[in-house]
């Protein structure tokens, strides 16, 4: 007797984590690096967009424009605005305004530029306006990637990363403290 083999219709799920990252991921990198996370965060972004939406596009160089200073604002904006529009078109509302958030985080990070040390520190506040980005592309990933967990955890890869930062900021903070006369 023989039978008819017929593929299933429905496909196997997935293995692995989703593609969404934890706000406080965001957050804690950002802050302990001193700013550094966040090329990191719209580069990774872009290229997990990219690969997941086959789009014709080079995450580095969108990265690497968006981030110079005043003329890559327009880019970085285009770049909120990509992440708006996947998500609208997984059905998925937007919490993004692409200009108020651009001008938010970049301004915020040129004033740290520009105000002396202990103050500049409050620089890492920009990250508050990728927030709503980050909330959307985690909607973003729930429909696209349905069932997959969202990874809880630090990757050995961040902890190291956090690791180092922090030995930066404390000897920022020593010599900050040292410079001033607080410790001797």
């Amino acid at each position: 007797m023989q039978s008819d083999a017929v593929a299933p219709a429905v496909p196997a799920p997935e293995t692995g984590f989703s593609n969404a990252q934890p706000i406080r991921h965001l957050v804690v990198l950002s802050v302990v690096s001193l700013g550094l996370y966040p090329p990191y965060w719209l580069y990774r972004n872009l290229k997990l967009l990219a690969a997941h939406r086959a789009l014709s596009i080079s995450p580095f160089w969108r990265t690497s424009f968006a981030f110079l200073p005043v003329i890559g604002w327009p880019i970085f904006k285009d770049q909120l605005q990509l992440f708006a529009e996947a998500a609208e078109a997984a059905g998925v509302p937007s919490a993004i305004a692409p200009w108020p958030h651009t001008l938010g985080f970049q301004l915020i990070s040129a004033v740290a530029w520009l105000v002396p040390t202990p103050w500049s520190m409050f620089g890492n506040a920009a990250v508050i306006f990728l927030l709503p980005a980050q909330r959307t592309l985690n909607a973003y990933w729930a429909v696209a990637q349905p069932g997959r967990p969202t990874r809880t955890a630090y990757s050995a890869g961040e902890v190291v990363f956090a690791v180092v930062c922090a030995l930066i900021w404390g000897v920022l903070l020593a010599a900050l403290f040292v410079g001033e006369g607080i410790i001797a």
